[in-house]
């Protein structure tokens, strides 16, 4: 029973004695009294209080209520009536003022807002800001405009309610140096047209970010799409995105122990190949031991990148015609070099008819190749793992489209640096283009864009003086370094005793002689 109704019912257990407002002297009765009953017999008040569950003083008032209003439910003196300590309207939107001043002054605002949210791009502010110290300038700035200020639990609330999309960033956001950079100028800006200059080259970066982000997202749908309707025959176009995640190191326990912080322990690299026409991705797991170089050196130079990526296109490919590829905009220019060439090497050779390369704008480069490295994280925190076994069996739970491959007699890595750069040159300048386009018709030709609705040049990538170009020959093998017995030695005395007993000698064997 509520506490509406238990009061209702009380009332309806009240009896009056005497129904008469004026006494026998003719003064006016002040007190009105009751009778108590319970199942037809009278009883006392104390007893009454006992058995319908209530106190003396809420007996009082139900009665006095009941005199005063009938037998209706009670309602609370102050209902319908605003506190007068309560926030009002100016006081919120002075509040809110406040914070939109704040963030368009020193702010960095996104150039779309993330999946799932209301649609409002969100604006970082800077990390070393806190929201108790902006309240501190908030008050400043009341106390000079004789306004009320909120304290500064309200001044949180009202935030998080009405502006929720102002956020202040965490250190370890990866945000984009040319977005700080102009947002710097921008603050540092002193005459009208030093922050009009750096507002609008603020403005046409992000809508430069938007572009692309919009034209990765047309490329996925259009390849999903022409994926549904594919009837066997051979397609025209998949999708392809490729990145690195950052190393994982083993052993790894949900439960760590303290000394392992200050370890080297083995580091296990991470590159993944999304096919986003079937939303599957290869993740291809490389130890440190299985590396070009020595101690797990030189796995994201051009020769690893393109011997895992020839792999997942020739093995995992589905004949088609056409490929279009999205990566990072690295900063080694020589990765980029290289990797354009291997793609025109490609419809040289047949293996595709058109190539389309794209590259987000440096510090956008979001995509979803790092979503299937989210799950990989997320599994890998609340896991133990101890060998390299367990590794790849987290990769394959981790997600339905997440995948693992790992080295062992699978791919081979090839010298594809001295191959490309035998028959192919460099394009000058190539870190301000981000679309390269390949065709057979023109097989030794690159057309390049800056942007999406750029107009394309083109570009020669045939070596002045090559030799005759062979379309059977492929770079020669380059077997794994290993490690070195330094590195054997420092994994078997610091990190040994960490593995649990049954994986000791597969993640830290015996060090061999050389």
């Amino acid at each position: 029973m509520g506490k509406e109704e238990k009061e209702m019912y009380i009332m309806g257990s009240l009896n009056q004695k005497g129904s008469k407002k004026i006494t026998s002297k003719r003064k006016e009765r002040k007190r009105t009294r009751y009778i108590y009953t319970f199942k037809g017999h009278e009883i006392c008040r104390d007893a009454f209080v006992y058995i319908y569950d209530t106190t003396q003083k809420v007996l009082r008032n139900i009665a006095k209520y009941l005199s005063e209003h009938g037998a209706i439910p009670r309602e609370h003196g102050n209902t319908g009536k605003k506190p007068s300590h309560s926030l009002k309207f100016e006081e919120i939107r002075n509040a809110v003022t406040f914070i939109l001043n704040y963030a368009g002054e020193v702010g960095m605002p996104k150039p779309e807002a993330p999946r799932g949210s209301d649609g409002i791009p969100p604006v970082y502010l800077p990390s070393s800001d806190t929201k108790k110290d902006i309240h501190k300038r908030y008050v400043a700035s009341c106390e000079e405009s004789e306004f009320r200020a909120l304290k500064v639990s309200s001044f949180q609330d009202v935030w998080l309610k009405c502006v929720p999309h102002i956020k202040i960033s965490k250190p370890r956001d990866d945000v984009c140096h040319r977005c700080e950079r102009l947002r710097k100028e921008i603050i540092d800006a002193v005459t009208e047209e030093e922050k009009l200059s750096a507002i609008n080259a603020f403005q046409e970066h992000i809508a430069d970010a938007k572009k692309e982000r919009e034209y990765y997202r047309a490329c996925i749908e259009n390849a999903v799409q022409e994926m549904e309707n594919w009837e066997g025959e051979e397609l025209a176009n998949i999708h392809y995105t490729f990145d690195f995640a950052q190393h994982f190191q083993l052993p790894h326990h949900s439960r760590q122990m303290g000394p392992t912080y200050f370890a080297q322990l083995r580091r296990i690299q991470v590159f993944g190949v999304r096919i986003d026409s079937v939303s599957k991705q290869l993740n291809f797991i490389v130890d440190e031991n299985q590396t070009i170089g020595p101690d797990g050196t030189q796995t994201s130079g051009p020769n690893a990148v393109i011997s895992m990526l020839d792999y997942a296109l020739t093995e995992h490919g589905f004949g088609e015609q056409k490929c279009t590829l999205h990566a990072d905009n690295c900063s080694g220019q020589n990765k980029n070099q290289f990797v354009i060439a291997y793609l025109c090497w490609r419809v040289i050779t047949g293996r595709h008819c058109e190539v389309e390369y794209c590259m987000q704008i440096p510090g956008h480069t979001r995509c979803l190749v790092d979503s299937g490295f989210a799950h990989i994280r997320k599994l890998y925190r609340r896991s133990d793992i101890d060998s390299l076994a367990q590794f790849l069996t987290l990769v394959n739970k981790s997600a339905a489209s997440n995948e693992a491959v790992s080295y062992d007699d699978t791919w081979q890595w090839r010298n594809w640096k001295d191959f490309l750069s035998t028959y192919f040159r460099p394009v000058k300048s190539v870190r301000k283009y981000h679309h390269f386009r390949f065709t057979s018709a023109e097989p030794w030709y690159v057309y390049v864009k800056e942007r999406t609705d750029s107009v394309e040049q083109k570009f020669s990538l045939k070596k002045i003086g090559a030799p005759n170009f062979d379309a059977t020959e492929i770079p020669a093998i380059l077997p794994p370094a290993g490690m070195t017995k330094e590195r054997q030695t420092y994994l078997y005395r610091n990190v040994r005793p960490y593995v649990r007993p049954s994986h000791q000698e597969d993640l830290c064997p015996t060090p061999t002689e050389e």
